[in-house]
């Protein structure tokens, strides 16, 4: 009968170890597949992202013609309202070579001074016919007047292969300037007159006509092949309209050659990418090169054969799906009517998460391996003299005394303390609250010695189910009341002094009541600290307390749900007190992380800060406020910041909403680069370089101080183009801009006009002294080699001075000087400087 205790604790024993294995390795498999579905979401999110990058890429590449082509039918619309614009007052006609009545052309080789050839003309029947009419010439002179926007626009946007004005009447207006015959050389059976009539037909040119478009709106066309002999392209074009009278189309051509760069690989080699368009025709595809086909292909075509059937289903869809064996994604354009599709086999997503997640699969085997050999220390170390101790507690609360059985050493102290607990028993009966003693020694950080039989009203379990347990403290506290607790042992420890904690006891492995601890630390044996003390319920007093905070919780959840970023401060301290889920995110911060900062932390300018805050006092609210901030790791954003005052947790607060507008100060910081920044060379523009001098002008002419003019030309840059090529002549351009910018002060204007001539405006800046700089940059650049494919080439400038006058009254005449003089100088023999 003795041994009866002893054996059921054995068998129990024994089945909460099977038991808990077989729950271990449920949680061990569980975690496994959950960690693994969630190491595979996370591949397939990141696959989707860089999609996503693509096709935003894309989107943005493909804004551009839109735009573009809106300027060219802004433009063909000013021009054609002009009472007085004629294309006989350009002085075009004279250039416009007839052939016999059949077509006419702007066949001669454009001149950079010539705006009218910077492109070429053709049209079929006599020219003069098409001059007897006012509308006909105004027509003309409109289209003429597109080459300088399509001059600038293929200079900043090189994609584009061809920019044009296809007239109903029969005629076209197109750039970059191509000779007839070459447009013409890859069909020997095409005429100038055939080509233009041909061009009508085409897609491009019918879907802008009001039969086809009724409502004028822009257009993409499908994939075609050039007739001037590119290879296959898109289109975008919009109709033009004099009054409710169709004259034609404005467009711009695109190669397929200048999209495959967004169908290059995204990471993983197997995967298939593709741009189609709405017809499911594929624009461009990372397998394949499509821009010199003969006919465009089919998405169909470009997938693998188990999906080439669900073509149509994958063009239907938007977002990812998994197909049995392939994942698939859908991006649809905004821009353009296109979709970019990408294909992944599942096999090799699968791969990739595999080779991720082996360094979590060793991690579960040692823990495996650790568990088994804290079972097999348990086994030897702990179940018998449990056992033992059983057997003790049993003849302890039957008899009032026991004999104390033979276990190891560290078993000892238990069974005293078992003794000592019954001994306490009749004291501690009738007391309202529970008494307690725990022992801290240097094995142990604190065990629990003694407990009155109240703690089964706070915990649901009884004395004899406490004390002397190793998990003690797990079964009767949380884990972070535990370590709480254990803190305030140590700091009462060290300096021997009494401690209060409040914490809320577990109830059968649930949340219990609120208790109140007092206890009083003594010292025995040396480092064995024991401390005595009482428990008390404070349940109600924490609900009344947790009633009190309900309206600020509510407050805090309205706020937390938020959409917008929002922040708390308190005015007094400016102590960050409140900060949502979008704030944390938008500061690069974990939520309740941005309360241990100051709101001034926050903020990239003090001053700005200062200066909201004044608002704030003197309007009660701030509004559409822009200022940079900072956040976490040391990055600044910008933001618009609207404030206001009030109360929280009693205290005056202010609360600021941000919205993050980076992205939109980041686009107007690029199109003021790109409106006054020439492409090539990075120098000012031209529009830019006449601003800048014209406010230089200006001061002149305010303080009567010197002002110097240096125009310079490279000599013989067609030499250079046609010997060595475009992409030399280039370079050349390039090296001459450097040098010059690298040479000259800050405050001198250094711009590129056109072509290879170039203009400095030299404030302050005597003659004497102009000529001495400009002899400085001539010689420094002909001293340049500049490597190419075969030897090293230099080049020569002509430089032309020119200084300001009492009697010049506009800029435009220092400008002509020195441009004279530059002549002077190209006559002299160039290699020269030459003043006025």
């Amino acid at each position: 009968m003795g041994n009866e205790p002893a054996r059921k604790l054995a068998h129990q024993y024994y089945v909460i170890t099977l038991g808990g294995a077989l729950i271990l390795a449920i949680i061990v498999a569980t975690l496994f597949f959950g960690r693994f579905s969630e190491q595979m979401q996370l591949q397939i999110r990141a696959l989707e992202e860089k999609g996503e990058d693509r096709a935003a890429g894309l989107d943005s590449f493909m804004a551009v013609a839109p735009r573009y082509v809106t300027q060219l039918q802004a433009t063909m619309t000013y021009h054609l309202d002009r009472e007085s614009g004629d294309i006989s007052d350009l002085g075009v006609v004279s250039l416009i070579r007839d052939y016999d009545g059949d077509y006419f052309a702007l066949d001669a080789p454009p001149t950079d001074r010539d705006l009218a050839r910077l492109g070429n003309l053709i049209g079929f029947g006599p020219l003069s016919d098409r001059l007897d009419t006012d509308q006909d010439r105004r027509e003309l002179y409109a289209a003429v007047n597109l080459f300088p926007l399509f001059q600038a626009s293929h200079q900043t946007h090189p994609h584009f292969t061809w920019s044009y004005y296809q007239s109903a009447a029969g005629f076209v207006a197109i750039y970059p300037w191509q000779p007839t015959s070459r447009m013409m050389a890859h069909d020997a059976s095409l005429t100038p007159r055939t080509m233009v009539e041909q061009a009508l037909d085409l897609q491009l040119f019918q879907k802008g006509t009001p039969e086809r478009n009724p409502s004028r709106d822009p257009y993409w066309t499908d994939i075609y092949q050039d007739p001037a002999g590119a290879g296959l392209m898109i289109s975008h074009g919009r109709p033009v309209y004099d009054a409710d009278r169709f004259l034609g189309v404005v467009a711009a051509d695109i190669p397929l050659s200048r999209l495959h760069t967004f169908a290059g690989g995204i990471g993983f080699p197997e995967a298939s990418v593709i741009v189609v368009d709405q017809n499911g025709e594929a624009l461009a595809a990372n397998s394949v090169d499509l821009s010199h086909r003969p006919a465009p292909l089919f998405l169909k075509e470009l997938l693998p054969a188990k999906l080439a059937d669900r073509s149509e289903d994958i063009l239907t869809q938007e977002g990812h799906f998994l197909d049995p064996e392939y994942l698939v994604f859908h991006h649809r354009l905004e821009n353009a009517p296109w979709s970019l599709i990408v294909v992944l086999p599942e096999s090799v997503l699968l791969a990739a998460t595999l080779f991720d997640f082996a360094g979590y699969m060793v991690i579960i085997l040692f823990m495996t391996l650790f568990l088994i050999a804290v079972y097999l220390l348990l086994q030897k170390r702990f179940v018998g003299p449990a056992i033992a101790l059983t057997n003790h507690i049993r003849a302890e609360a039957m008899a009032g005394q026991s004999m104390v059985a033979e276990v190891p050493t560290t078993w000892r102290p238990w069974f005293r303390a078992v003794s000592d607990t019954f001994a306490l028993k009749t004291v501690t009966a009738n007391l309202s609250g529970a008494i307690f003693q725990i022992r801290r020694t240097p094995e142990k950080a604190a065990e629990l010695m003694l407990i009155s039989r109240q703690i089964e009203r706070f915990t649901g379990a009884a004395p004899s189910e406490l004390i002397d347990r190793e998990d003690i403290w797990t079964r009767l506290l949380a884990v972070d009341d535990r370590e709480a607790f254990f803190q305030v042992l140590a700091e009462s420890a060290r300096d021997l002094t009494p401690f209060s904690f409040e914490c809320r006891l577990l109830h059968h492995r649930q949340a219990g009541p609120w208790v109140h601890l007092d206890a009083k630390p003594r010292r025995e044996n040396g480092d064995t600290i024991i401390w005595e003390g009482l428990m008390l319920d404070i349940t109600q007093r924490k609900q009344a307390e947790a009633a009190l905070r309900a309206s600020e919780e509510r407050l805090r959840s309205i706020l937390d749900a938020s959409l917008f970023p929002i922040v708390i401060s308190r005015i007094s301290d400016k102590r960050v007190v409140f900060i949502n889920q979008r704030g944390a995110e938008l500061f690069g911060m974990v939520p309740g992380e941005g309360t241990n900062r100051y709101e001034p932390d926050y903020w990239d300018d003090l001053k700005k800060r200062d200066h909201m805050i004044a608002i704030l006092a003197d309007a009660g609210l701030v509004e559409n406020f822009e200022s940079k901030l900072l956040k976490q790791n040391g990055e600044s954003f910008w933001a618009l910041i609207s404030a206001m005052h009030m109360t929280y947790r009693d205290e005056p607060c202010v609360l600021v909403t941000f919205n993050d507008i980076s992205r939109r100060k980041q686009l107007e910081e690029e199109l003021k680069r790109l409106a006054t920044t020439d492409s090539l060379t990075g120098a000012d523009n031209r529009r830019h370089f006449m601003t800048q001098a014209r406010n230089e002008w200006q001061r002149t002419m305010r303080f009567e101080q010197p002002l110097s003019a240096v125009m310079m030309d490279i000599d013989h840059f067609k030499r250079i183009n046609d010997t060595h090529g475009h992409a030399v002549g280039d370079k050349v351009i390039k090296s001459l801009a450097n040098t010059c910018m690298a040479s000259l002060r800050s405050i001198d204007i250094f711009g590129r006009l056109g072509g290879e001539e170039f203009c400095v405006i030299l404030p302050n800046t005597p003659k004497e002294t102009a000529i001495q700089v400009s002899e400085r940059l001539r010689r420094t650049l002909a001293d340049l080699k500049l490597p190419t494919g075969d030897s090293p080439i230099g080049f020569t400038v002509s430089v032309g001075v020119a200084s300001f006058r009492n009697a010049d009254s506009q800029l435009e005449q220092l400008l002509e000087r020195a441009d004279h003089a530059l002549y002077e100088a190209k006559r002299q023999g160039r290699n020269r400087v030459v003043s006025e």
